[in-house]
């Protein structure tokens, strides 16, 4: 079956511009003493909204020295987050001449909560502090107090300070503005020595955020809130306001939707009769109904014949992929638990013993040989237990070009009332990146599976508030066949699904979205006259320029198909070549182009007749196009559609079985 929208080439003769690299690198330093890279401040709760920017971070543990200068080639500044003063004298003096030979370099400097160097009282020390915070627009004077019965707030910019949590001021260090620094927090010492002090600036060199002043500690439990406005700081602080942010939650004017199933549990006795695996009442009631695309994972350890004593379990696991809108995923062997001390779920396998091999790559040899399908093969590799693999698993299953996710566990809810709770996009691991799931899934809500089993229900929560005030994540289903196990548990899945159906998303695979990923990190930006020239940005196909009324100028852009303004930003979508050029206009596009689509588009073209592209999926589809002046319907497949008074034109498809080749269709235009 092929459908087409056809597309006339115009040819641009333009000025050659030079291209100015737009550098999204930040190095964020961290100490080991601490804990892990993926145990930081930087990476729990500064690396989503560096992410939401369009920054990316790469990391060097302090402890090891100074960064080598090969790790600050391409780098637009550096992160710090220290919560203690962990270098010390030995090496204060060289690595504040560092910063400062960064500063001097033209590259940003953001500092939050300590500086990180120990008190010294020589004055070779002191002075290089003095010309950091100078750079940084700040006269630095070493004078402390945590006495806040003392401490007064002069002035406040609450949109910046009061994000989420109102002050309360508990710490005091003399710090005072230079005239061109933003100031957007002033404390004053009630005493004639201290004063006056600024403690959370920024200026064309970077930001300072002081201690007590960037997060609320809860004392009850260890959950935190922003004080300081994450978004806003980072976009002041490393100048990256007006430029192109590549998008990994929305396709084609559409949030994304996938859905993953983490293997566990398949063959857990349900209550819906006390006698049907879970795995088949998953089967029966949900794939068997409803119809997003989802990818399904097995344990190799739940259905070896060898273990359930007969290959009821494997016949099982094949009938679920008879779907077509199922795809096949692998969620080990044993199922790791704890991947660093080798602790598994199914120790008691005849024969087993741990590798990294057998849980990954052997996992998914045996699971394509005796229960995927030559046509249905292994799409994705799911991470298990504490989702912590190490590189040298990571590795195994990137030399063989196989995606992988899980961990992260954002959440946005009453009981997680902030977004220092959604993670990042991934973590990386040596030379590699683990793409984050981008939800939690129900063993989050029923602590462990122990309790309140309706309480999946809440994830719809979350999938809003990353929706609310910035759009954050995908809509990521993620479950387990145990869900299946408990009639509470089957009803509240029953229910997130009926609030599915009323959504408008762009359904995509597991295997997809982790691509769109990898397609953010390695997408290169560079500005050329007054548009951005793109390169490499693979699955990638969406561009946000915040708070931006402006178009994309059609003409003047290259692989540009279509555009969207959504919630005060500008959303600009992509074609699937290698590289773009986007350029845009005050002027709204009098040419046609893609308003929304809920599925993947490419090879769009358009001339006078006709439109015509190529898109793929499986499930419902829509499509709306947009810039239809002149024209007053159109057909496609011999269906009729008139063209509303905003010059658009909305149609459906319904696909009932995936294809490997790009549909081709065809939108003829009629003007009377």
């Amino acid at each position: 079956m092929k459908f087409i929208i056809s597309v006339m080439f115009l040819v641009i003769c333009s000025p050659i511009f030079a291209s100015e690299p737009t550098t999204r690198t930040v190095l964020a330093l961290f100490s080991s003493l601490e804990g892990k890279m993926d145990e930081t401040n930087i990476h729990l709760f500064a690396e989503m909204p560096l992410n939401y920017l369009g920054i990316k971070l790469k990391y060097w543990d302090i402890e090891k020295g100074l960064p080598p200068a090969k790790l600050l080639e391409g780098c637009r500044g550096v992160i710090t987050w220290y919560g203690g003063d962990y270098i010390g004298e030995s090496k204060a003096l060289s690595y504040c001449r560092w910063l400062n030979s960064l500063l001097d370099q033209g590259l940003k400097l953001v500092v939050l909560d300590r500086f990180g160097v120990k008190n010294s009282s020589r004055p070779d020390i002191k002075s290089s502090i003095e010309r950091v915070f100078e750079k940084l627009g700040l006269s630095y004077y070493d004078v402390y107090s945590q006495n806040p019965q003392r401490i007064k707030v002069v002035y406040k910019d609450s949109q910046m300070v009061e994000f989420e949590r109102s002050l309360r001021p508990m710490y005091y260090q003399k710090l005072q503005a230079h005239q061109d620094t933003k100031v957007y927090l002033k404390l004053e010492y009630l005493d004639e020595e201290r004063g006056m002090s600024d403690v959370v600036v920024t200026n064309k060199r970077g930001g300072f955020a002081l201690e007590g002043y960037v997060l609320y500690h809860f004392q009850t439990n260890t959950s935190v809130q922003w004080h300081l406005n994450p978004f806003e700081f980072f976009a002041e602080a490393f100048s990256c306001r007006g430029w192109p942010c590549p998008e990994t939650s929305l396709l084609n004017g559409n949030r994304i939707f996938l859905s993953t199933i983490d293997g566990d549990g398949f063959r857990n006795v349900s209550e819906v009769d006390n006698k049907t695996w879970s795995a088949m009442v998953i089967r029966d009631q949900i794939l068997a109904r409803y119809s997003w695309p989802i990818t399904v994972s097995l344990v190799v350890g739940e259905i070896l014949p060898v273990v359930t004593g007969s290959s009821q379990a494997l016949e099982m696991a094949r009938s679920l992929f008879q779907f077509p809108h199922v795809k096949a995923g692998c969620h080990g062997h044993a199922h790791p638990f704890d991947w660093e001390n080798k602790v598994v779920a199914y120790p008691n396998i005849p024969g087993y013993q741990f590798s990294l091999e057998k849980e990954t790559t052997e996992a998914i040899d045996y699971l394509n040989q005796e229960v995927f399908s030559p046509q249905k093969p292994n799409q994705i590799y799911l991470w298990t237990g504490d989702c912590q693999p190490p590189e040298e698993a990571i590795s195994l299953l990137e030399n063989k070009a196989i995606p992988h996710m899980n961990g992260g566990n954002p959440r946005f809810d009453a009981l997680y009332p902030s977004f220092s709770n959604v993670s990042a996009l991934s973590r990386p691991v040596g030379l590699h990146r683990q793409t984050y799931a981008c939800a939690p899934n129900e063993n989050h809500y029923t602590q462990g599976w122990k309790t309140d089993f309706h309480s999946f229900v809440r994830v719809i929560d979350t999938w809003k508030a990353t929706d609310e005030d910035f759009l954050l994540k995908p809509v990521h289903l993620y479950y387990h066949f145990y869900i299946g196990e408990k009639v509470a548990s089957l009803e509240a899945l029953h229910e997130v699904y009926q609030y599915l159906e009323k959504q408008t998303l762009s359904a995509i695979y597991a295997s997809e979205y982790v691509k769109i990923v990898e397609g953010f990190f390695q997408m290169e930006i560079e500005k050329e006259g007054e548009g951005y020239r793109l390169r490499n940005a693979g699955h990638c196909r969406t561009l946000r320029f915040n708070n931006s009324s402006l178009f994309p100028h059609m003409e003047k852009s290259q692989g540009v198909i279509g555009f969207l303004h959504r919630k005060g930003h500008l959303y600009i979508y992509l074609d699937e070549q290698k590289e773009h050029l986007v350029n845009l206009t005050k002027e709204a596009p009098s040419s046609p182009y893609l308003v929304q689509a809920t599925t993947w588009v490419s090879h769009w073209r358009s001339a006078a007749e006709k439109i015509q592209f190529q898109s793929r999926g499986i499930g419902k589809q829509s499509f709306t196009i947009g810039g239809l002046k002149g024209i007053v319907r159109v057909t496609i497949e011999n269906s009729e559609y008139l063209v509303d008074k905003h010059n658009q034109v909305s149609f459906s498809l319904l696909i009932k079985e995936e294809i490997k080749e790009e549909r081709e269709l065809i939108v003829r235009l009629h003007s009377r």
